[in-house]
């Protein structure tokens, strides 16, 4: 069973990956290959983006392109690229604004919008 302090530090790690990938808008933003708690290593699991926070549900359907995933990002749309982990429940969400477009690879497991 989790303790208060393992699921507060699983929430910090988070947290603290998704300021890291938050600082700076100029460059791509990632989904971290892995993260790091007490616990041990986890690696990316699985890999969504949708339009609008993850809580209204709408999961946007990847198109197939080659070795990689591809979710091409309309202007009016206001994405967020949510990054699962293996063994951690709270996903990484980074607010995608001004997105042209997503992509998710699995060898190795990456994830990027610009």
């Amino acid at each position: 069973m989790e303790t208060p302090s393992m699921w507060l530090s699983r929430i910090a790690t988070a947290g603290l990956a998704l300021a890291a990938l938050s600082c700076t808008a100029a460059s791509p933003m990632t989904c971290p290959s892995s993260i790091t708690d007490a616990h041990g290593k986890h690696p990316l699991a699985n890999v969504s983006v949708y339009d609008g926070p993850p809580e209204g549900m709408a999961d946007l359907i990847p198109v197939p392109d080659g070795k990689m995933d591809r979710w091409d990002i309309d202007p009016r749309m206001d994405p967020y690229l949510i990054c699962s982990y293996a063994g951690v429940k709270q996903p990484v969400e980074i607010h995608e604004k001004g997105a042209k477009a997503c992509f998710a690879a699995d060898k190795p497991a990456r994830a990027w919008c610009r």
